[in-house]
C-alpha cells in the first residue's frame, strides 16, 4: 500500500521529467556519472546554474527506473528519506540544490546532519538504496558543505572538471536537440566556450517563439528585453512573474482563489501592481490564468500535498527574474519578499564586496528600508535570517547594523534577552556582533553565563513551519547550555570568536550533557588553530564527556592526523577507553583511518586492549574490510587469535562477512543486461582533484579486500580451528 501511495505522490512530477528528457543528449559525462551513482550511496552533481545538473540527475534516475526497477522519489526535505524509505525496494531519492541555492542554508545542513545516521543504516541494509543530489559550485566550496560531504561519504561529480566537461562536439549535439541546423551553424566555438549555462540557453531557445541568437551572445540583456516586452504586451503574465519573485519561486495557486490562505496576498498584489506602473488592475483569477500560459516556457507547476504549486522552469530562469525585478521594484521586494529571499540574494553596494552577477545590489539610499525589514524579522524572532544572511559576515555590514539598532531600546532588549543572536553570530563568524553583544551583556543584568530555564530567552521563529523542528532541533538542545556559543564557534572554526568568548569568561573546560566540550568540538571538526589556542590556554588534558570520550577519540574518529599528533605530543592518554571501552586505536581501526593508526602505533599505544565485547582492533578492522590496517596491526605483532565474547576470532569476522556477500550475489536479481548501448556504465576516471569523481571502486571492492584479508590472516599463523569453524573451512 505504501509503495502505491508514494508512486502516486510523485507521478505528475516524474511525468514532466519524462517529457523534458525527450530532448536530453547523453554525453560521456552522463555515462560516467551513471557509473558513480551505481557504485555509491550518495552522489552529488555540481556545477554552475544552467549547466545541466538537474537534467542529468533526472535522466539518470529515469534510466535506473526503466532498466533496473528503481522507484524515483523527488524530495525537497532530507527528512523525507526516512519517511519514504522502504526496505527491500530499489529506491533513488533525488534532491535539487541540496544545501541551498545562493548560499548555504543552515536549515538544510541541519536536516541532512540529522538524517545522516539513518542514511548510513539504510545503505547497509539495502544494496539498491541511492541518493542523487545537485549543488551549485559555490556551495560545494563552503566548509559546512565539505563537512556534510565527508559525513555522508558523498561522491562528487563536477561538470566543470576536466573529466566531465562537455566537448565542443557534445555541445553542438546538445544544441541540435533544441535548434534547427541553420541556428546550430551560427554557434561559434567562442560563444559556446564562454557559456557555462549553454544547455539552459539551448532549451530556452527551443521554447522561444522568436529565434534570436542574441540569447547566446548577451543572455542577461536578452532576457531583460524579453521581460520589458512582456510588460507592455501581457501585463498579467508580467505581474504573475513579479509575484513569483516575491514568494521566492514557490507560489501556491490557491492564494489566487482563497483569501484565507494568505491574508496578505491581496495587499501584496496591489502594491506590486502599483510599483510596476501597470495600467489596468486585473482580478487575481485572471492573473493566475495568464500566468499558466507561461508553463513550459518560463514556469512549470506540480502537485504537492494536494496543492498546485507554480515555480520557475529552471533555477537560472528564477535568477534572471530575481535580478530583473530586483532592479524594477527594489523597495517593494525588500518590504514583502520572503525572508529567505532577502537573506540569500541581497547585498549592499556600499560594502564593495565580491558578489554573484545575479545578486540584487541595494544602493545606500535604500539601506534604511532593508534595516526596517530586519527590525520586523527581529520582532518575529526570525534570528536565522537576520544573523545568517549572505552579508552578515562582512565587518562593515555588522558595523552598519549596530549603528542602526544600538539606539533602539526595544530592539536591543530583544537582542540581549534572547540567546539566539549571540549563538548564531558565533556560528556564522560575525565577530563584531559577538563583541558588541558581549559588551552590552556586561553592562546589563544577565544570566548569559548560566544554564537557562527561561523559555522566553531562547524563543525562535522559523518562517517555514514544516522545517522548524527538523532544522533547529540540535541548536535548540544546545542553546540552553551555558557554553553553547563557545562550542558552536569551535565547531565552525571561528578562532577569533573563540578568543573573544574566552576573554569574556566562557569556560574552556565546561562539560554538559548533550553538548560537546570545546576541545572535543575543535578536534572532531579538524580546526587545528583552535586546538592549539585551547591547549595554550591550559585547557584540561584528557577531559571526558558523559560517555567517557576524550578529544583524542574525536580526532581519531575523523582522521585528523595533525591534531592527533599535537594531542599526543601534549601527553594525552593514548590508551584511554571511552564509550563501550573503545580506545583511540580501536576507533581509528573502526573507521579505516590508516594514517592515524600509524601515528598511534608510533607513540606505542597498547595494541592488545579490547572493547566491551572483547573485540580487538584486529577484529574490527577485519569486520569492516580495512586490509591495510590489518597488515599494519599484524606487522606490529598483534594477537591474531583473540576470541571475543561470541567466541569469534578476527578470521571469523572476515570470513562471515565475505560468505554473506557471496550469498547476496547469488540472490541478486538486479540486472542491466537490457540497457541501451549508448548509456552503458563506464568506470570513472580517478583523479586527485577533490572536485572530480573521487575514490570510485568497483561495487564489490570491499569484498575483494575481505578475501585478501582472509589470505593475510591464514599466512600469519591464525588458528582456523578455534571454536566453530564451519564458515572458515568453506574457504580453506
Amino acid at each position: 500500500m505504501k509503495v502505491f501511495f508514494i508512486t502516486d505522490l510523485f507521478e505528475n512530477r516524474i511525468k514532466c521529467w519524462v517529457k523534458d528528457d525527450e530532448k536530453f543528449f547523453k554525453t560521456a559525462a552522463t555515462r560516467k556519472i551513471l557509473g558513480v551513482v551505481k557504485h555509491n550511496t550518495v552522489t552529488v552533481i555540481s556545477g554552475n546554474s544552467g549547466m545541466g545538473k538537474t537534467a542529468t540527475s533526472h535522466h539518470i534516475s529515469l534510466h535506473l527506473q526503466q532498466h533496473e526497477g528503481y522507484q524515483i522519489l523527488p524530495i525537497t526535505d532530507p527528512m523525507d528519506i526516512e519517511k519514504y524509505y522502504i526496505k527491500g525496494l530499489a529506491q533513488i531519492f533525488v534532491f535539487d540544490d541540496m544545501c541551498g541555492v545562493f548560499s548555504v542554508d543552515q536549515h538544510l545542513i541541519n536536516s541532512w546532519d540529522k538524517v545522516s545516521s539513518q542514511i548510513l543504516t539504510f545503505s547497509k541494509e539495502q544494496k539498491h538504496f541511492r541518493i542523487l543530489v545537485t549543488c551549485r559550485l559555490q556551495i560545494t566550496k563552503n566548509s559546512k558543505f565539505e563537512k556534510l560531504s565527508d559525513k555522508l561519504n558523498m561522491k562528487s561529480c563536477n561538470l566543470l572538471s576536466k573529466d566531465l566537461a562537455y566537448t565542443n562536439d557534445e555541445q553542438l549535439k546538445i544544441a541540435s536537440c533544441h535548434m534547427d541546423l541553420e541556428h546550430v551553424h551560427q554557434l561559434s566555438r567562442v560563444i559556446i566556450s564562454g557559456l557555462d549555462m549553454f544547455p539552459f540557453l539551448c532549451d530556452m531557445f527551443g521554447r522561444s517563439e522568436k529565434k534570436d541568437m542574441k540569447m547566446f551572445e548577451f543572455p542577461i540583456q536578452y532576457f531583460k528585453e524579453q521581460f520589458d516586452h512582456m510588460q507592455y504586451q501581457n501585463e498579467e503574465c508580467f505581474l504573475g512573474l513579479a509575484l513569483l519573485v516575491i514568494y521566492n519561486n514557490t507560489i501556491k495557486t490557491n492564494v489566487f482563489i482563497d483569501e484565507s490562505i494568505d491574508t496578505g496576498f491581496k495587499k501584496i498584489l496591489k502594491e506590486v501592481f502599483e510599483c510596476l506602473g501597470l495600467s489596468n488592475r486585473p482580478s487575481k483569477l485572471y492573473v493566475l490564468k495568464q500566468l499558466k500560459t507561461l508553463i513550459d516556457t518560463y514556469i512549470t507547476s506540480y502537485i504537492e500535498n494536494n496543492e498546485s504549486i507554480i515555480t520557475s522552469k529552471h533555477a537560472r530562469v528564477f535568477d534572471l527574474l530575481s535580478l530583473y525585478f530586483g532592479k524594477k521594484m527594489t523597495k517593494t521586494l525588500v518590504k514583502y519578499a520572503t525572508p529567505d529571499f532577502i537573506s540569500d540574494r541581497i547585498q549592499f553596494e556600499s560594502l564593495e564586496e565580491v558578489h554573484d552577477e545575479y545578486t540584487i545590489m541595494i544602493p545606500p539610499c535604500l539601506e534604511h528600508l532593508y534595516f526596517d525589514r530586519m527590525e520586523a524579522e527581529i520582532m518575529r524572532n526570525n534570528f536565522y535570517d537576520v544573523f545568517g544572511n549572505t552579508q552578515s559576515h562582512f565587518e562593515l555590514y555588522q558595523e552598519q547594523f549596530i549603528d542602526f539598532f544600538s539606539e533602539k531600546k526595544d530592539i536591543m532588549e530583544k537582542l540581549l534577552h534572547n540567546r539566539w543572536p549571540l549563538y548564531l553570530s558565533s556560528m556564522y563568524g560575525c565577530g563584531i556582533f559577538v563583541q558588541f553583544l558581549l559588551e552590552q551583556h556586561k553592562n546589563t543584568p544577565s544570566n548569559l553565563l548560566q544554564d537557562s530555564s527561561d523559555e522566553s530567552s531562547f524563543e525562535i521563529s522559523i518562517i517555514d513551519d514544516d522545517t522548524e523542528d527538523d532544522c533547529t532541533d540540535l541548536n535548540r538542545r544546545q542553546i540552553k547550555r551555558i557554553n553553547a556559543p563557545l562550542v558552536v564557534a569551535c565547531t565552525e572554526g571561528n578562532l577569533q570568536i573563540v578568543q573573544t568568548l574566552v576573554k569574556y569568561g566562557y569556560d574552556i573546560d565546561c562539560v554538559k550533557p548533550g553538548l560537546l566540550f570545546p576541545l572535543y568540538a575543535a578536534c572532531y571538526c579538524g580546526h587545528t588553530d583552535i586546538v592549539q589556542y585551547l591547549l595554550a590556554c591550559n585547557c584540561k588534558v584528557d577531559l571526558e564527556d558523559h560517555n567517557g570520550q576524550t578529544a583524542l577519540h574525536g580526532a581519531c574518529m575523523k582522521n585528523n592526523k595533525d591534531i592527533v599528533s599535537i594531542l599526543l605530543g601534549k601527553g594525552f592518554n593514548i590508551n584511554k577507553q571511552g564509550f563501550k571501552k573503545e580506545t583511540p586505536l580501536f576507533i581509528a581501526c573502526t573507521w579505516g583511518n590508516l594514517d592515524v593508526v600509524s601515528i598511534l602505533l608510533k607513540y606505542n599505544c597498547d595494541i592488545t586492549i579490547c572493547n566491551i565485547l572483547s573485540e580487538s582492533p584486529l577484529h574490527i578492522a577485519c569486520k569492516n574490510g580495512h586490509k591495510d590496517i590489518v597488515k599494519v596491526l599484524i606487522r606490529n605483532k598483534c594477537d591474531v587469535n583473540v576470541i571475543n565474547e561470541l567466541g569469534r576470532t578476527a578470521l571469523h569476522e572476515a570470513c562471515t562477512r565475505y560468505f554473506r556477500y557471496l550469498l547476496d550475489e547469488e540472490e541478486d536479481t538486479w540486472s542491466s543486461e537490457n540497457e541501451e548501448d549508448d548509456i552503458q556504465c563506464e568506470e570513472p576516471t580517478v583523479e586527485n582533484d577533490i572536485n572530480v569523481i573521487e575514490d570510485i571502486l568497483p561495487f564489490n571492492s570491499t569484498e575483494t579486500f575481505r578475501k585478501e584479508i582472509i589470505e593475510i590472516l591464514l599466512h600469519n599463523k591464525v588458528n582456523p580451528c578455534i571454536t566453530d569453524c564451519f564458515v572458515i573451512l568453506h574457504f580453506i
